[in-house]
């Protein structure tokens, strides 16, 4: 607590002499949730297609064996 006092101190003073820009603070972030969400939106279904078009199919030839305990 002692080593941020200075920070709080300043903080309190800009937001109480309105120098805080709030909405500007917070504009980079709001753009790359939308960035984000609309990689996801493509991502998320390209991945899932490609797992199911590339998924492995068991031999039909071969025969299952019961395996033994070990001794």
């Amino acid at each position: 607590m002692v080593l941020i006092w200075p920070l709080v101190l300043w903080r309190w003073v800009v937001v109480e002499t309105g120098r805080d820009k709030w909405p500007l603070r917070h504009r980079p972030p709001r753009k790359a949730h939308g960035i984000a969400a609309l990689a996801l939106a493509v991502c998320i279904p390209a991945i899932i297609i490609t797992g199911i078009a590339i998924k492995q199919v068991w031999p039909a030839d071969v025969a299952p064996q019961q395996l033994e305990a070990p001794e």
